[in-house]
């Protein structure tokens, strides 16, 4: 009997379409979306849906190994990279448009948009935010900041 196949392809087309609606009314700059890394250099904010990290365990000791026989879970990454030009890139606070702002806005409209559907449209038991990591530095060439957030999206399905 063969295995059902993973949840992970139809998870990580998901979180695209996802972040795709999250951030379609950013502006200035726009944010591209991706399903592995950008083709190109860019000057706008990316979301890049990065790889899965998965561990499968049977659910049940008896059987063929079909259809409902264990459970995967795993997690997504969730690349978010923000870059604002100029010398208060981290610390604009007349207009409050730093670069940690910016990329924690982004951070939000994806987090909330991922939580109106924590089934992934039925492809999985459960999927939710899980938490994030972010790194800030200055441009190689001093020109503005960047900010780095990677959120890990936990994932639970059966198979």
């Amino acid at each position: 009997m063969t295995a059902p196949a993973s949840s992970v392809p139809a998870v990580r087309t998901w979180l695209y379409q996802q972040c795709t609606t999250a951030v379609a009314g950013f502006t200035e700059p726009t944010v591209e979306v991706y399903l592995s890394q950008e083709d190109h250099a860019s000057t706008q904010d990316l979301i890049v849906i990065g790889g899965a990290h998965r561990k499968f365990e049977p659910n049940r000791l008896v059987g063929g190994g079909g259809a409902l026989w264990g459970d995967e879970t795993y997690t997504v990454d969730v690349d978010i990279a923000c870059y604002v030009a100029g010398p208060d890139a981290f610390n604009d606070t007349a207009t409050q448009d730093s670069v940690d702002t910016r990329a924690y806005k982004i951070l939000a409209a994806v987090e909330t948009q991922i939580r109106t559907d924590p089934s992934a449209g039925g492809a999985v038991v459960v999927l939710h935010p899980a938490g994030s990591s972010s790194q800030h530095e200055w441009d190689e060439e001093s020109d503005g900041g960047h900010c780095q957030i990677t959120l890990t999206v936990q994932v639970t399905a059966t198979q």
